[in-house]
């Protein structure tokens, strides 16, 4: 099954250095939103739009290296991406939306 992750914040090391840092700040509360795609319609559709929209990252690129590109960034995302998991995260507070809302979770500390 393929998975759409972009995502800065993609492990859970990563998450657990924000919690950290914001237990520091009085009054700061920290919610994570976790968007995961699972839908090929909806991946090949956000792909077009990013190719198509004058991205910075694929200007002056054939929009077929753009959608090659595309694609292996969203490989490389699969194999690093650490989803986030009602047992394994049960610490923080998340909601997450599966294939652009047609499944929201909500998990709240």
């Amino acid at each position: 099954m393929q998975r759409y992750a972009d995502a800065t914040n993609s492990t859970r090391a990563r998450r657990q250095a924000l919690v950290d840092r914001v237990k520091r700040e009085p009054g700061l509360k920290l919610l994570f939103i976790e968007s995961v795609c699972t839908d090929p319609t909806v991946i090949a559709a956000n792909i077009a739009v990013k190719v198509a929209s004058g991205d910075p990252d694929y200007d002056g690129m054939p929009p077929e290296q753009a959608e090659k590109d595309f694609r292996e960034r969203i490989k490389h995302y699969e194999e690093s991406y650490e989803q986030l998991d009602e047992e394994l995260d049960q610490h923080v507070t998340y909601c997450q939306l599966t294939n652009v809302g047609k499944q929201v979770s909500r998990i709240w500390e």
